[in-house]
């Protein structure tokens, strides 16, 4: 029912768009009609322009967010469990956490170039920070009663962590995951508007620059689909993984 009612507002909205724009009360020119953009739609996947370009840009996002997971998690446990780790890394996570990553692309491209290294670097810098905040918030706050049985098993601290304080902070570590994954599209789509080489901001950027309204859309499409196959994606890979935790078992 929820599903068709979603199907029903989606397919509402979208024969208003097109009446809209084939009766001319919205020139054509600002809204381009359902059918202009499924014929560009067309056109571009049969030369191979658009799925090389979608798959650039993934190839960016998730270069990026895997490096931030690499990095992010464990310096987000170590600020949990060590408190020197926790002094020297709160202040600057406190200053990078609220800062516009995207203002810093400039200095990227000098130091890395205008190729994907930059944007990669700049998507790894801007994904880390959620990362390590909410894997640092998952550790500090777990059941110390865990961790305190542990020790009186005699469980080693590395043990701990991994057997231990990892697992239970898993679900802020996935509220993490859920913050950096848009930010990774984000980031390679304006970083690729700003810098070009290629992929969906670029190819927008420069088809907006020849006025192609057709194409402009059927990227900006691309973005919102991707988008929300990707937030779905990572909201059933978190039911699945942690289907054993009490937040999991607390919602059924």
């Amino acid at each position: 029912m929820v599903r068709a009612r979603r199907f029903g507002s989606v397919l509402f909205f979208l024969l208003v768009w097109e009446a809209a724009s084939q009766s001319g009360l919205v020139p054509e020119f600002f809204l381009p009609s359902w059918s202009a953009i499924a014929r560009q739609a067309w056109v571009d996947t049969a030369s191979g322009q658009l799925p090389m370009d979608i798959a650039l840009s993934m190839f960016r996002a998730l270069a990026g967010l895997s490096m931030a997971v690499l990095v992010g998690v464990p310096l987000g446990a170590a600020m949990g469990r060590v408190r020197a780790v926790r002094w020297f890394l709160d202040p600057l996570v406190s200053i990078w956490l609220p800062a516009p990553k995207v203002t810093f692309f400039p200095l990227f491209v000098i130091w890395f170039g205008f190729g994907s290294a930059s944007k990669i670097a700049l998507i790894f810098v801007a994904c880390m920070f959620p990362l390590i905040n909410m894997t640092y918030l998952g550790t500090v706050n777990i059941d110390r009663y865990l961790v305190w049985s542990a020790r009186n098993m005699g469980t080693g601290e590395r043990k701990i962590l991994w057997k231990v304080v990892l697992p239970a902070a898993l679900p802020q570590v996935f509220n993490g995951l859920q913050i950096a994954f848009p930010v990774s599209l984000i980031v390679t789509s304006v970083t690729e508007m700003l810098g070009g080489g290629g992929g969906v901001g670029a190819s927008m950027m420069e088809s907006a620059r020849f006025a192609l309204m057709p194409r402009v859309f059927v990227y900006l499409i691309v973005l919102a689909v991707v988008g929300a196959l990707s937030m779905s994606l990572m909201a059933r890979l978190r039911r699945a993984l942690l289907q054993w935790h009490e937040e999991a078992q607390a919602g059924r």
